[in-house]
């Protein structure tokens, strides 16, 4: 089966990030779709250098600018937010559950950095924190994501379809998986469709979502590391 063209991965501008897409991106046989989102769809592949031509935007290109706002873009927060989350989690150790006043602090400190980064969040952004056991997919579904950020101690996968939500062809298409290594983040075309791969793990995906304006925060002390 061929991979069709459709969102293309990209590293967000602002953000030297030396991305070896050939061992990021792999490849599942079929697609299966649960509430309207991807899941894993063992056995993976390797992409070939061609499929990974499809996938990866080149940044030399005439144009390539201009069809940044279509792709998923990828970016990194710096070790001292990882940290200050962390520390956030061992304070939560103590009081029994996720202090709101400090996760706000926390989002609000992201959300400055992406700002400097020059990739501002929407005004209205809802930050929310989902965690998900080992073996387990992380519940990305729910209101329109703008992004998300790995601050796990792993890394991570997304399952994407690379074609437009509404493509009549998406069923019959490949799944793709990209990795996400801790500290990074990913920014999210509108209507992409999203779900990850938690088989594999060992340790708890531990994701920061952005959700557009409008979307539902979780509840923070569901979580207890």
């Amino acid at each position: 089966m061929t991979l069709l063209p459709g969102v293309r991965f990209a590293v967000a501008p602002n953000f030297h990030l030396d991305i070896d897409w050939a061992g990021r991106v792999s490849i599942g046989a079929s697609v299966v779709r649960t509430a309207g989102r991807p899941v894993a769809c063992p056995p993976w592949r390797s992409a070939s250098a061609e499929e990974v031509a499809a996938l990866v935007l080149d940044p030399t290109q005439p144009g390539a600018r201009d069809e940044l706002p279509n792709c998923l873009c990828l970016f990194a927060v710096p070790a001292h937010l990882r940290s200050a989350f962390w520390d956030l989690l061992a304070q939560a150790r103590e009081h029994g559950a996720v202090s709101p006043d400090g996760f706000s602090a926390f989002a609000a400190d992201v959300a400055s950095f992406l700002a400097f980064k020059q990739l501002p969040v929407p005004a209205g952004a809802v930050f929310e924190l989902v965690v998900s056991g080992p073996g387990q997919e992380a519940l990305l579904a729910g209101s329109p994501l703008w992004g998300l950020i790995n601050l796990g101690e792993d890394a991570a996968w997304l399952v994407c379809l690379n074609v437009p939500a509404d493509d009549s062809a998406a069923p019959h298409s490949l799944s793709v998986r990209l990795q996400l290594q801790p500290g990074e983040g990913a920014r999210i075309p509108a209507g992409m469709p999203l779900g990850s791969d938690g088989l594999q793990r060992e340790q708890p995906e531990v994701w920061l979502l952005i959700r557009l304006p409008g979307g539902t925060p979780g509840k923070l002390s569901d979580f207890m590391p």
